[in-house]
């Protein structure tokens, strides 16, 4: 059995998604890492942001907490976090500058829970239309707490859980075939994580050759094309580089084993397969949901496909920029939003596998309560902590 058109449209009422959200925050809030655990990365992503605040510049004398990306120029120190990862932190310094102006990572943090609730709630919405309220509840579950979206995303001010908002954004614009919004999310993303405008342009190319019209490709290529002008103009003012890589230039440089042939392969099936950080390990539900979903893709519009086509270009092109263990012991990161595009497709597929035959039940209900059961031993027992200005994580009391 697989949804059917007699139920899309069900969408889930709008009192129950406010109710989830407010769930949502609880979960994401009580793991979350507020001041103590929080990963480097999202440190240099909130300085900037808090510095704008409090002294009207992103450029620091110095950094008011450590972090190997605050990078030395000739007008002091800057994050080399893309501009839009930043400026999504903005709005929580406000709030907080009447109450401090001292650094903390606080509204940061509470950025990135908001956005993660928000991006799941508003594609449970969609689902709900694509493919009716009960697979929308089994989408947002698989999404919500059997992936990194909460381990990651909304445990602190990772670039995911705004790119995963933008995305839900993009899902739902598209829904709508408002195609200028599905363009104006993209250039969101690609002023959060650069590489990701290899899939705003497989968006944009492939739903301008499956429509026939070259105005689906202005709308969602224009706001992409403005963005990208954009960074590679910031990168110019701030790094001195004229290029789309700008802070992480040395970053990409020193990355090159990984576009060798060997250590592509090897990098790629560590993204997929290893116990580390492999997607299928840690999120086994997508393996059923890529299965069933390819089988009954006809049943979705055309723009899920592009968007699941998008997610997998993007992951496959990252493969051959950094390691695929993004600098986390275990767990992943490059794959969220792979997964977030391709969510309709993935619950289409998790859905029908939930209603098939006994070997398709077990295999949807073994992978997707094997995967919460790993992502709720990282939010819950996990434990990182900065020793020696290095990060250290490890899970406690359970292996």
């Amino acid at each position: 059995m697989t949804p059917s058109s007699d139920v899309r449209g069900e969408t889930i009422a709008g009192t129950q998604l406010l109710l989830i959200f407010v769930a949502l925050l609880a979960v994401f809030g009580l793991t979350a890492s507020w001041e103590s655990g929080v990963n480097v990365d999202a440190v240099a992503a909130a300085i900037p942001a808090w510095s704008l605040v409090q002294h009207g510049s992103i450029v620091v004398d110095q950094p008011p907490a450590f972090s190997p990306w605050m990078v030395e120029t000739a007008a002091g120190f800057v994050s080399n976090r893309p501009p839009g990862m930043w400026l999504a932190a903005v709005p929580g310094y406000l709030v907080a500058a009447p109450f401090t102006d001292a650094f903390t990572n606080v509204p940061a943090t509470a950025l990135a829970v908001l956005a993660t609730a928000g991006a799941v709630v508003i594609l449970m919405r969609s689902l709900g239309e694509l493919l009716g309220r009960r697979a929308a509840w089994i989408g947002g579950f698989a999404l919500a707490v059997g992936s990194p979206t909460w381990t990651i995303s909304s445990a602190q001010l990772w670039p995911h859980g705004v790119n995963q908002l933008l995305i839900a954004l993009g899902v739902l614009s598209a829904i709508r075939r408002r195609w200028m919004g599905v363009g104006v999310c993209f250039a969101g993303l690609i002023l959060t994580r650069p590489p990701l405008a290899i899939a705003g342009a497989v968006v944009g190319l492939g739903l301008a050759w499956s429509h026939r019209e070259l105005r689906t490709l202005v709308a969602i290529g224009v706001p992409q094309i403005v963005a990208f002008i954009g960074l590679l103009t910031y990168n110019w003012a701030i790094f001195g580089s004229f290029g789309i890589s700008g802070g992480y230039a040395e970053l990409v440089e020193g990355s090159g084993q990984y576009r060798t042939v060997s250590g592509y392969l090897s990098n790629l099936a560590g993204t997929l397969i290893s116990s580390q950080s492999g997607l299928i390990f840690w999120a086994g539900w997508t393996l059923v949901g890529v299965y069933f979903g390819i089988r009954e893709r006809s049943r979705l519009p055309d723009f899920v496909k592009w968007f699941a086509i998008a997610g997998a270009a993007y992951l496959l092109v990252h493969t051959g920029l950094n390691r695929y263990w993004g600098g986390l012991p275990y767990n992943f990161r490059y794959a969220i939003e792979p997964i977030t595009m391709a969510l309709p497709l993935l619950t289409l597929g998790l859905f029908t596998g939930l209603q098939g035959k006994m070997v398709a039940r077990w295999a949807s209900l073994l992978t997707l309560g094997v995967s919460t059961a790993l992502q709720a031993s990282d939010a819950i027992l996990g434990e990182c902590q900065m020793v020696e200005d290095e990060m250290t994580c490890r899970v406690t009391g359970f292996w």
